[in-house]
């Protein structure tokens, strides 16, 4: 018998998904002040579900996701290649959101947005970066 784990995270593997299957992986839709809910898919290079914890202590405070609000409308449409630039350099509007492992290789996040409009959402780890 052999026993093969994932290698380390992947940044180009890992996505960041609407739903717990990672199928609708790029429309979230919430109503200004609930929580809007997003689940991380970690992956390594070889696109396997990460057997280890990203954090090394097990928890996820190492862990940092950040919702940065682009612009008034609302879409239906992923944010093209050139918007999506844009937004990383804006400032976040949900700093403080709230991370929890909900299986191997999978986190849900949650986060409180009071503005209405379209964001990008950007998730790094201090101990591995994956955006």
């Amino acid at each position: 018998m052999v026993t093969v784990q994932s290698s380390v995270i992947s940044s180009t593997s890992t996505l960041i998904a609407a739903d717990a299957s990672g199928i609708a992986n790029t429309i979230v839709t919430a109503v200004a002040g609930d929580s809007a809910n997003v689940f991380i898919h970690a992956r390594d290079q070889f696109k396997n579900a990460l057997t280890m914890p990203i954090c090394t202590d097990g928890s996820t405070k190492c862990m940092q996701v950040q919702f940065r609000w682009c612009h008034a409308e609302t879409s239906t449409q992923a944010l093209s290649p050139s918007v999506s630039k844009t937004c990383t350099e804006i400032q976040p509007t949900a700093p403080h959101t709230k991370v929890q492992n909900v299986g191997i290789g999978l986190y849900h996040v949650t986060a409180k947005l009071m503005r209405a409009g379209t964001y990008a959402v950007h998730a790094r780890s201090e101990e591995h970066t994956s955006e």
